[in-house]
């Protein structure tokens, strides 16, 4: 039987992210999601994916709501057909999409109840 070509090794993930293997370690927990079998550590290609993704989608401007992004027809790569989403996402990607989406939604809410908070002289 030949060993699962989706599932790596901490050192095969570290490769496949382009970090370091101590990066790996250190986020074990805020990081990609890992896998234990027989006391080794494992990473699926697919969660590697969708931590990358995430990332991609929170940095400089925050979360990817409605606000900060171009129209779906705008985007390359995206079909309007499936509202905005890839054609086919992984667990991890639907989690973490799932996830922000969420996070937006109650910011979202709770500024639009609040409005914006200044501070007054």
């Amino acid at each position: 039987m030949s060993p699962r070509p989706d599932l790596l090794t901490q050192k095969e993930a570290a490769t496949y992210m382009r970090v370091s293997l101590r990066w790996l370690e250190i986020h074990r927990r805020d990081g990609p999601v890992p896998t234990k079998l027989g006391g080794k550590v494992y990473y699926l290609k697919a969660d590697l994916d969708g931590y990358i993704e995430g990332q991609r989608q929170w940095r400089d401007h925050g979360p990817v709501d409605s606000t900060n992004v171009a129209p779906v027809a705008a985007r390359p790569g995206v079909s309007a057909a499936t509202n905005g989403a890839p054609a086919s996402t992984s667990p991890a990607e639907s989690r973490i999409s799932d996830s922000a989406r969420q996070i937006a939604n109650e910011l979202s809410h709770k500024l639009g109840e609040n409005g914006p908070t200044q501070k007054t002289g």
